[in-house]
């Protein structure tokens, strides 16, 4: 009886030590939840004001815009009126500034350094005020511009007649140069003269091969000296050798001076009328009443709009303060609920621990008796009851401890991880 009774007590006391703590989490405080009502009714407001501020920032552009597209119809006119007349005016000047450049190009004309660079910049300037035409100021400055064209043809007639006769020596010396550096062990033996037109070449020697290529040789320096020359003639050992390039001086002359626009006048009568000064600007007309109307609604939305800013700002701020404290009170709460874990969890520790000591003292009282009783000694089995009442609920007080430890420690990580999930997984759910 005694037994049964220590037994009993021992088991109503371990129960009572393993359930007897709480295992829910602390909930948020009356204070806290007023708070992310607060925050949330916030957040919800701020939500439906975007939008509705939305709404009407779209209602006030449709209506700017139907304002914006009448005025603009008003206003067509004056406003063609007014490109037309810049039209003009950029017409005239640019006409007036085409005479001044001609006028002063030609009164430069014995200046130019370089009379086919010139050509090329008053054939431009002639070129502007051909189109036109004929009347007074324009065609002085073009008959100005003819003459500076003659002068430009004789000093470029004499540039190209130098030029041609440098040319003659260049090409020249150049067979010279490229003979030599082909045949690095006879050269000088091929040499070269010029008289006037004719190029002669002298090569000296006896080369093998010569008398089959040496036509071949003469005909390719021919090709690349096209108004240069109009006779080349190679002699050496086998011959020989003569070829007409092709073309004149006097035409390459003039084929020069065509592309730089000197072979034909500069003065040319055009059909287009001659530009007129349009005068002042036409004058903005009076306002109606309905123009100054619309001017004012549109100032009066385009101030409304200005506000929309400041609305939307203003409004953004709100939610994110309210954003802030929900997210304040989120890590406030889960401060709270990790302690308390941390806490639960020691404590389940800590009742294993015991648990672990009563099941080894117990175990070692009863390991003692039984071993008392075989061993024979004088009294063991008067003692073998009471060291039975001692060490079965020491041992069973233990166990229980071992057990409510474990599954109070696996409750209370369950708790925990129910308190931090997102989306409420199953075992979490309060049953039905």
């Amino acid at each position: 009886m005694t037994t049964l009774y220590r037994f009993t007590s021992s088991f109503l006391a371990a129960s009572l030590v393993v359930g007897g703590c709480s295992l829910t989490p602390p909930s948020l405080t009356p204070e806290d939840q007023r708070a992310r009502r607060t925050s949330q009714s916030q957040q919800r407001d701020a939500a439906q004001a975007l939008v509705t501020l939305e709404q009407e920032r779209a209602a006030s552009t449709s209506e700017l815009e139907a304002i914006e597209a009448e005025l603009a119809a008003a206003n067509a006119p004056h406003r063609d009126a007014l490109r037309r007349h810049q039209e003009q005016q950029s017409e005239f000047d640019g006409y007036r500034r085409s005479i001044a450049a001609a006028v002063a190009f030609a009164a430069d004309c014995e200046e130019q350094a370089e009379p086919l660079d010139a050509a090329e910049t008053g054939a431009a300037l002639a070129a502007a005020l051909a189109g036109y035409a004929s009347e007074s100021e324009r065609d002085r400055a073009l008959a100005a511009m003819e003459r500076c064209r003659k002068v430009l043809d004789k000093r470029a007639r004499e540039r190209i007649k130098t030029r041609i006769k440098g040319l003659r020596a260049e090409l020249a010396v150049d067979i010279e140069d490229t003979f030599d550096e082909n045949n690095p062990y006879s050269r000088g033996q091929l040499t070269t003269t010029t008289k006037g037109a004719s190029l002669e070449v002298r090569m000296r020697g006896n080369f093998e091969g010569r008398a089959r290529h040496s036509q071949e040789q003469v005909d390719a320096w021919c090709a690349n000296s096209w108004g240069f020359f109009t006779k080349i003639t190679l002699r050496n050992s086998h011959g020989s050798f003569t070829c007409s390039p092709g073309g004149s001086t006097r035409e390459l002359t003039e084929s020069v001076l065509a592309n730089a626009n000197l072979l034909t006048t500069w003065v040319v009568a055009g059909d287009q009328a001659t530009p007129n000064d349009p005068g002042a600007p036409p004058s903005v007309p009076e306002t109606t009443q309905r123009h100054e109307e619309l001017v004012a609604e549109a100032e009066r939305i385009d101030a409304g709009t200005r506000e929309f800013d400041t609305r939307q700002a203003s409004i953004i701020e709100r939610d994110a303060n309210a954003r802030a404290t929900l997210e304040r009170s989120n890590r406030e709460q889960q401060a709270r609920v990790e302690s308390w874990g941390q806490k639960k969890i020691t404590r389940a520790d800590h009742l294993r621990l015991a648990g672990a000591l009563f099941t080894g003292l117990g175990g070692a009282v009863l390991i003692g008796t039984v071993a008392a009783q075989q061993s024979g000694i004088g009294g063991a089995q008067g003692f073998l009851p009471i060291g039975l009442g001692v060490s079965v609920p020491v041992i069973v007080t233990g166990v229980l401890l071992l057990i409510g430890g474990g599954v109070r420690k696996t409750r209370v990580r369950e708790a925990l991880g129910c308190a931090g999930a997102t989306t409420m997984p199953s075992h979490c759910q309060p049953a039905k």
